[in-house]
């Protein structure tokens, strides 16, 4: 099994997202077309949630770029950073006026040069020790300038419970189709999933992935203690409450005017 699975020499499992395998394969599920086109929309919607209409935005975990991209063309100075070279590649083939960085979420820090920073689709909690996850946050609070703004996309544990599905399946003409086991871990505080891909010509892979998930309580310290303030939690990026009919947990934070 590639991914997660793979154990170093001192037993401490593998970095699964650090697998280029584990991006390619699963690609065409991950970022799908309506999934890609819906970056614009996104983008506009943060522009309107924030104020922020313009300046110097940070994509972190930018993957394809499909925020990135549709902020630079709506006239922002873009730094999207991922550190999968599968991933930037595809994002740079679509727009040449974004710079693209290549680096890890942990050591990524510009003091003080964004005026909004975005991180975008489950991309926080990937790393297995929590300290690193908060080193994150630390990390972007301090890439904001005084006063700037920082908008987090997750799938809240609130959301999770509600909508939660032991296994999911989809298919995608032209690849194959992929299956997903999903199980608790950690006391709850962890979500593990099973990928088995089946290519259209019989191929079978495998994959395993392990992350956080964060209640709204949870985020909103988290938040805190890396030094922001001005906390605020949706549901959605249209502002609307986080409640029972919540589709995401969005947060909306800022680093403060005197930090």
């Amino acid at each position: 099994m590639k991914g997660y699975e793979r154990l170093a020499d001192d037993g401490v499992v593998a970095e699964w997202f650090a697998d280029e395998e584990f991006w390619e394969a699963l690609y065409p599920f991950l970022f799908g077309a309506q999934r890609l086109a819906a970056g614009e929309s996104e983008s506009q919607a943060i522009a309107r949630l924030t104020g922020v209409s313009g300046g110097r935005l940070l994509d972190l975990a930018c993957g394809p770029g499909r925020h990135a991209i549709a902020f630079a063309r709506s006239g922002f100075r873009v730094t999207a950073v991922d550190r999968s070279t599968f991933l930037l590649g595809k994002a740079a083939t679509q727009a040449s006026e974004v710079e693209w960085v290549k680096s890890d979420m942990r050591s990524f820090v510009r003091e003080g040069e964004f005026d909004l920073a975005i991180c975008m689709f489950n991309s926080l909690g990937y790393f297995e020790g929590e300290a690193d996850n908060r080193k994150v946050l630390e990390n972007v609070r301090r890439s904001l300038r005084p006063g700037g703004r920082f908008v987090l996309d997750l799938l809240g544990k609130e959301v999770l419970d509600r909508l939660f599905q032991a296994t999911v399946a989809e298919a995608v003409p032209g690849v194959g189709t992929y299956m997903a086991d999903r199980a608790w871990a950690d006391d709850r505080g962890k979500l593990e999933n099973r990928w088995t891909l089946t290519r259209e010509d019989g191929r079978i892979e495998r994959f395993f992935m392990r992350h956080w998930v964060y209640s709204a309580d949870d985020l909103e310290a988290m938040l805190r203690e890396a030094g922001f303030d001005a906390v605020r939690l949706f549901g959605d990026l249209s502002g609307a409450p986080y409640g029972q009919d919540a589709k995401r947990l969005i947060a909306l934070a800022s680093r403060p005017r005197s930090g």
